[in-house]
């Protein structure tokens, strides 16, 4: 391998820390886990990142796979992947988005440290062969929100602010159902008034209908009422008369004839022959 590419693999993992754990050959492949922000506080999101350098001469950079758990922890979305290219030297960046909010990861009194398990980095050597490189993350250091002396001197009546105040009304629920019931019943008690009256109304209609006469009885009444009048009003009884048989059948329109030849004759129509002829049109034609 060249002396640069030696260089930029030596300052690489100078640069990764302790933390860093190889193959056999710290010159093949190469990871760094980090964790930021710590120390942490409970339900914070933290960000944990893989840094993978592999050199590609004796490593296939498309095989390389990670394993990565976070328990107690979990990732919060689908991590971000990077990639660059030095010479030979290949760098994979992985980056999780990672909370907690277990009871595994409340903080005591003081800071607490969370381990997590060990980022296992797998790929193929050009030989056909696997490396298997396990890494160590940095330990999560949790620490609380507020001190034990701020819990000591601290008043804890203000716990009692979480009850729910008792609820307000502007008019009171039994008030308000029995105004709404008293409403709804004057209402009910006006609608079955105005169907009252509207049947009421109907029925009187229908009634004023069926007992009213008909036109041929009308004119009837007024032929037999004319006969104590002078002629010439019996003569407007009869063409009425008349005019109302008209039409009806073959026996209406042989009386109705017979009217017409009354009301129009030369003489002055005979009251008895009114009669008479009104006579016949109750016993032949229907006044209904």
């Amino acid at each position: 391998m060249s002396r640069r590419v030696l260089t930029v693999l030596v300052v690489a993992l100078a640069l990764m820390g302790p933390n860093a754990a190889t193959a056999a050959s710290p010159t093949q492949l190469s990871v760094a886990p980090s964790i930021s922000p710590t120390p942490a506080f409970f339900g914070d999101l933290l960000t944990a990142r893989i840094e993978v350098l592999v050199d590609s001469e004796r490593v296939d950079p498309a095989s390389v796979r990670i394993e990565a758990d976070f328990v107690p922890y979990s990732a919060t979305g689908v991590p971000l992947r990077s990639s660059s290219r030095s010479a030979s030297v290949v760098a994979f960046g992985y980056r999780f988005a990672i909370s907690c909010l277990s009871a595994e990861c409340v903080p005591g009194p003081g800071i607490r440290q969370v381990v997590l398990p060990l980022v296992v980095v797998r790929a193929r050597l050009r030989d056909g062969s696997e490396t298997v490189v396990r890494a160590s993350w940095p330990r999560i250091a949790l620490a609380p929100r507020v001190d034990e002396a701020a819990l000591r001197t601290t008043p804890l009546g203000w716990r009692n602010q979480l009850a729910v105040p008792p609820v307000s009304y502007r008019v009171s629920p039994g008030k308000l159902l029995a105004l709404l019931l008293v409403c709804a019943a004057a209402l009910g008690l006006g609608a079955l008034a105005i169907v009252g009256a509207e049947y009421s109304r109907w029925s009187r209609l229908r009634y004023t209908r069926a007992s009213a006469p008909s036109r041929l009885g009308l004119a009837l009444a007024l032929a037999r009422e004319s006969m104590r009048r002078n002629p010439d009003d019996r003569r407007k009884a009869l063409a009425l008369l008349a005019r109302v048989l008209a039409g009806k059948d073959s026996d209406a329109d042989r009386l109705a004839s017979a009217a017409e030849q009354l009301a129009w004759s030369r003489g002055r129509p005979d009251p008895d022959r009114v009669g008479a002829l009104a006579d016949e049109v109750e016993r032949e034609v229907s006044t209904r």
